[in-house]
């Protein structure tokens, strides 16, 4: 859950689109929790004797400490630094998520399911 939390949090800060048109926007510590909840994770990874089957965890951990320094100094809002953009974007693609047919600039978000 950390996992996927962390990564679709990030791919709102990569896809300037997405996150222009949020409604509003996790606080500094919520965002230092959500990537220290994905750290704990990389932590747990490299204890563990199969640590080496998940290596997107620990390919996309140097992105995720870079990432927590940049979100310690700074508070979220739409416009989001360069260097935030890019880290964000290179963690998803560390976690083997690919970047979307438009790619980040143009990408507008999934489109909500309806309920039946």
């Amino acid at each position: 859950m950390a996992t996927a939390g962390f990564a679709n949090t990030m791919a709102a800060f990569a896809a300037p689109r997405v996150i222009a048109k949020a409604k509003s926007l996790p606080s500094r510590e919520e965002m230092l929790r959500c990537i220290d909840a994905y750290l704990e994770v990389v932590a747990e990874t490299k204890r563990s004797s199969y640590g080496e089957g998940n290596q997107a965890t620990l390919d996309a951990e140097p992105y995720a400490l870079k990432l927590r320094a940049l979100f310690a100094t700074w508070t979220p809002s739409t416009t989001v630094p360069d260097e935030i953009q890019r880290n964000a974007r290179d963690v998803i693609a560390a976690l083997g998520v690919p970047e979307p047919p438009e790619g980040w600039d143009r990408f507008e978000g999934h489109a909500e399911s309806s309920s039946p």
